[in-house]
């Protein structure tokens, strides 16, 4: 993903973004901090499930920013687009 894109910080980039990405494979906090610059991934997917996509979470062991193991972080699956179309898990 460009830089350009990276740096617009507006709830709906934030969602036009992570809704693509989620898309294309689920995704934890950590990875969605990192790779898409969204710094509250919750809130984020707080906002999409508002507008009707079916997102799961799974909680997992994950490695943070420094290194530090955590547990029960999530991993955010995307089941259904708001649309009533399923996505690829």
């Amino acid at each position: 993903m460009s830089c350009n894109k990276l740096s617009n910080t507006s709830t709906n980039s934030q969602k036009a973004r992570l809704l693509a990405a989620l898309i294309e494979k689920p995704m934890n906090r950590y990875e969605i901090e990192d790779q898409l610059n969204i710094g509250s991934p919750a809130a984020r997917i707080y906002d999409l499930k508002q507008d009707g996509h079916q997102i799961i979470s799974i909680y997992e062991r994950a490695k943070n920013h420094a290194g530090y193991y955590h547990d029960q972080i999530a991993r955010y699956a995307l089941v259904k687009l708001a649309g009533g179309n399923h996505a690829a898990l």
